[in-house]
Parts: C-alpha cells; sequence; structure tokens
C-alpha cells in the first residue's frame, strides 16, 4: 500500500547552507511553492525542518509522488541558473517515513547521532500547526517522532553530539587555557559553550549581539572565536588581525561579513569533517528505534482511515448548512431560526470529533 507522505529536501552533500538558505527565503515569500501546492488542493498537509545541516519539506497528499514533484521542481526554480545541476532529495511512502525518522535520531546527520536535530524536527511540525497547515497524516507522523525522541532520550545515546561536537573537534590542537570568544546566546551558541566547557577549555566567554564593542575588544586578542548567532545574512565584521587567529562561523547562512586576519572556518567546511560515529552498540540501538518506530507509523497510517472521508464529510456539512438548513430556517421566525441552528450545528460538530477521535485523529 502506498501512504500519503512524502519527503522533499536538501541537506549539507546535496547543496551549501547559502543555497539552502536561499530555498528557504524563496518559500517565505509570495511566490512560495509549498503555498502554491497546498492552494491547489494537490496536498493536504505540509510542515517544513529547518536545521544547521537541512533542509525539508513534509507532505501528505493523495499522488504524493506527483506533489513532491512539483515541489521539488518549484523550489529548483527559484534557484535559477544556479540550480540547473542542484540536487535535492525525494522519499516516498513507507521510504519516506523511515528517512524521517533517521533525520530525527541523527542517523543522517555530520555528527552520528546528533541529539538536537530530533527538536528541530517536533520544532518543524509544531510550526505547521500553528500555522493550519498539518492534517491527519502529519499528527500521526509528528506524535510519533515524540515517541521515538522520548524512547531515545530513555537509551541516554548520544545526548552531548552535534554541531557542537565537530566545533570541539577543531580545537583539538588549541591549548586549554586559550582564550576562547562565544558570540550567540541562542541553542546552538549554549551548546557549544556547554561542549567547551565540558572538554576543559578554561577561558570561554559568551556574548549577545547586544554586547558586541566588547566582544570586539576581547576578539582582538583572543586565539579563537565562534560565531553562533542567526541571521538572513552576513553581517559581522571581526577586528583585523595580523597573525591568523582562528574564527569558526556556524551560522547558515554564514554571519561573518569580513574577517581580515583571520583563519576563517564555516559550516560548510565544517560539515565536510567525517570521523563523529557513535559505537556500534549504540548505532544499533538507533537503528532499531528507526526500523521500528517505522513499522509503527505504517501501521498506524495504513488503519486509519483515509483522509479523504473527513473531507468528504467537512464538505456535506457545508452543503447542508448552506443549502439545506438555510431554506428549512427561512420560514422560522428568527429566534426559533437560531435555536435550531444552534442545535444542528452542534450536533454535527460533535458526530465530526467522534468520526475523528475513531480515525485515530490527533
Amino acid at each position: 500500500m502506498t501512504l500519503p507522505v512524502a519527503v522533499v529536501g536538501m541537506d549539507f552533500r546535496e547543496g551549501p547552507s547559502s543555497v539552502r538558505a536561499q530555498l528557504k527565503a524563496f518559500d517565505d515569500s509570495p511566490e512560495s511553492p509549498s503555498a502554491r501546492l497546498r492552494e491547489s488542493l494537490l496536498c493536504e498537509g505540509l510542515a517544513r525542518i529547518e536545521s544547521c545541516s537541512r533542509i525539508e519539506w513534509v507532505l501528505s497528499a493523495r499522488d504524493p509522488a506527483w506533489a513532491a514533484a512539483l515541489l521539488k521542481s518549484g523550489l529548483l526554480k527559484a534557484l535559477g541558473p544556479s540550480g540547473a545541476g542542484r540536487r535535492m532529495h525525494v522519499k516516498l511512502s513507507t521510504g519516506a517515513l523511515h528517512y524521517l525518522l533517521r533525520v530525527t535520531l541523527g542517523l543522517e546527520s555530520v555528527a552520528e547521532g546528533e541529539h538536537a536535530i530530533g527538536r528541530q524536527v517536533l520544532k518543524g511540525f509544531e510550526q505547521a500547526h500553528a500555522a493550519g497547515t498539518t492534517d491527519r497524516t502529519l499528527h500521526l507522523c509528528w506524535h510519533a517522532l515524540g515517541r521515538v525522541l522520548q524512547a531515545r532520550k530513555e537509551t541516554g545515546i548520544g545526548s552531548s553530539v552535534g554541531i557542537q561536537s565537530l566545533v570541539v573537534g577543531e580545537l583539538g590542537s588549541t591549548p586549554k587555557s586559550a582564550e576562547v570568544q562565544l558570540l550567540g546566546r541562542g541553542e546552538i551558541g549554549r551548546q557549544v559553550h556547554s561542549a567547551l566547557t565540558r572538554e576543559g577549555f578554561e577561558r570561554v566567554t559568551t556574548f549577545a549581539r547586544a554586547e558586541l564593542p566588547r566582544f570586539h575588544e576581547r576578539a582582538a586578542r583572543s586565539a579563537v572565536v565562534v560565531v553562533a548567532t542567526g541571521g538572513p545574512a552576513p553581517w559581522l565584521e571581526l577586528p583585523p588581525r595580523t597573525d591568523w587567529p582562528l574564527v569558526i562561523d556556524v551560522g547558515a547562512p554564514a554571519q561573518v561579513l569580513a574577517a581580515e586576519g583571520w583563519r576563517a572556518l564555516g559550516l560548510d567546511a565544517l560539515l565536510t569533517r567525517r570521523g563523529l560515529t557513535l559505537d556500534a552498540e549504540a548505532l544499533a540501538t538507533l537503528h532499531t528505534l528507526a526500523d521500528e518506530g517505522t513499522e509503527g507509523l505504517r501501521e498506524a497510517l495504513e488503519s486509519a482511515p483515509g483522509h479523504h472521508v473527513l473531507h468528504a464529510l467537512e464538505s456535506e456539512k457545508r452543503r447542508f448548512f448552506e443549502d439545506d438548513v438555510g431554506a428549512m430556517l427561512a420560514e422560522l421566525p428568527a429566534k426559533e431560526a437560531r435555536r435550531v441552528a444552534e442545535t444542528l450545528r452542534g450536533f454535527t460538530h460533535r458526530l465530526l470529533e467522534v468520526t475523528r477521535r475513531a480515525s485515530r485523529v490527533p
């Protein structure tokens, strides 16, 4: 049975952070390919997942292959001539579910078993739910991913693995007494700070954007600067140096605009590094969680009534009130007409809620 799910995306292997940022910006514009797909009724539900190493669109549709092809084509057109040779992956049906679970568990990350990506996946579904772009299929996916992440949490595997591990790996030959200035107090900034502290670095100072004057003063003499801010374009100018200290910019897109006399390492270069792997037992546990989660989600999707059933009920409800009820109430006194209308609306609402619960619609 083909499931009504597809994933379209671009990860660190398929395009640099600047291209992924371009895709995001275009999808946020009035020409948004994903919004147009939903407006055309070729897609019932859609969620977008963003992280420093990937951007993914998860969609549900009666014809997921066709919807995914249209979305991919629309996104690549946004890149203009530079998009001609770009790759975007498309996963369908059970393959899409398995891929989504692998991404959530960090099995598709550079740092094998990356922990933070799971929260970013759930955040994408939460934002889609708040925007009203989820449906029964995506609700089931969302809750299944949450259960798998909880199961992973209980194993304790890879709780400190992520981009922060790549940053620490680049500082292997740096003395632990060296000054490290960290710009950014968001989630990634906090993770980098914790990782550096665990690794034994003794002089790590964290700054927010509001503290730029003091940051620039310290950066003028520090051995290492790590930039972990988020912004739509490069904006940070580092003080010129002549001794070539290291600046690691983990922003997506890059945040450093100018760094004269610095050795600059951006996110794309960082993501080409290898060697951060889990031990065989931990890796086997995550693979088992992905496989079992896929099977459970597949069964849930196959056993629940099709989305078209609920859609048909909603359509019939609207037709009933617009045509039949309107004509009937026109012959009644206004007060009685309101009472009858409220009674009918309450009944149809309860009927649909019972249907949703029986269909396991969250």
